[in-house]
């Protein structure tokens, strides 16, 4: 599959993550790399709507005068306008018009303001880094950012906590927002965690029942906890 110079449209999905404070109001450019061509920066914008909300899907529709039959690589950057400018990117969707045809750009990272960010859509080993100067420059923030300290050195044996350079403190450190759970899991846990509690108060009232029969088993396993597939070995026969 090839690129050549034709006029082409694409459309552009944008999947903001849940993270606290992953939400935005910044400016954000992208270019559409292939085959030794690239598109013209464009922003990706929508009138009279307020993008790259936290945990929302956007949908930009962008034209070029070059046609990219396959999009190898996403070329992304912002600026550092508004109040809120922290951004959490989960991937970008890009389809060309012409064929139909979806690439996707994995992302899962903060996008910081002014640096160039570039997704490639196929893997490689990271020796053959197409940018292998942005990817050492990334290393060294996160070698900076996680590192491991013993918080009690005296205790011999004590395996290695997780400290981060934000505080220089000789107590735990902040979790880096990498590392955070997101919103919806959170909430998920917590949600999955009543529901957990309410079975287990169900057991709980039932456990002064006297069980007349052996069947009678049956009745302290719910919806939450299931009937074990053992529960049917008297019907079997071997």
């Amino acid at each position: 599959m090839g690129s050549g110079i034709s006029k082409a449209s694409y459309n552009i999905t944008v999947k903001t993550g849940d993270q606290k404070g992953s939400g935005t109001d910044v400016n954000v450019y992208i270019i559409l790399h292939g085959k030794g061509v690239q598109t013209n920066e464009c922003k990706l914008d929508n009138f009279f709507k307020n993008d790259f909300e936290r945990g929302e899907i956007d949908k930009f529709s962008i034209d070029s005068e070059i046609n990219i039959s396959e999009v190898q690589r996403v070329e992304l950057r912002r600026d550092n306008y508004g109040l809120y400018s922290n951004w959490y990117l989960d991937w970008i969707e890009v389809t060309n018009k012409k064929n139909s045809i979806t690439f996707i750009f994995p992302a899962m990272k903060w996008i910081k303001a002014n640096g160039r960010y570039f997704f490639n859509h196929h893997t490689c080993l990271p020796q053959d880094d197409l940018f292998l100067e942005t990817r050492k420059l990334e290393l060294k923030a996160i070698q900076a950012e996680y590192q491991l300290q013993v918080h009690i050195p005296e205790m011999a044996g004590l395996p290695a906590q997780l400290m981060s350079s934000f505080f220089l403190e000789e107590t735990v450190k902040t979790l880096p927002e990498d590392e955070k759970f997101s919103f919806h899991y959170e909430a998920n846990f917590a949600l999955e965690g009543m529901k957990l509690k309410g079975e287990s108060f169900k057991l709980t009232m039932m456990k002064n029942k006297e069980w007349q029969d052996f069947e009678d088993v049956n009745t302290v396993y719910t919806k939450a906890f299931g009937v074990p597939e053992v529960n049917t070995f008297s019907a079997n026969r071997y």
